[in-house]
């Protein structure tokens, strides 16, 4: 498989919360670590307010 770069852009199974079916989403590539591990940020059309302190 080729190596993901930041900024990539790829669709995975995000599972729901029961845990045996998912649907395909799109993500954003944060790192991809040489051991095969990845780091992605799920990118959604909802707006979230977030109030900090």
């Amino acid at each position: 498989m080729e190596r993901l770069v930041f900024g990539d852009i790829v669709l995975l199974k995000f599972p729901f919360t029961d845990g045996k079916s998912y649907k395909k989403r799109p993500a954003l590539i944060i790192n991809d670590y040489d051991d095969g591990d990845v780091i992605v940020c799920r990118i959604t059309s909802q707006l979230t307010v977030i109030k900090c302190a």
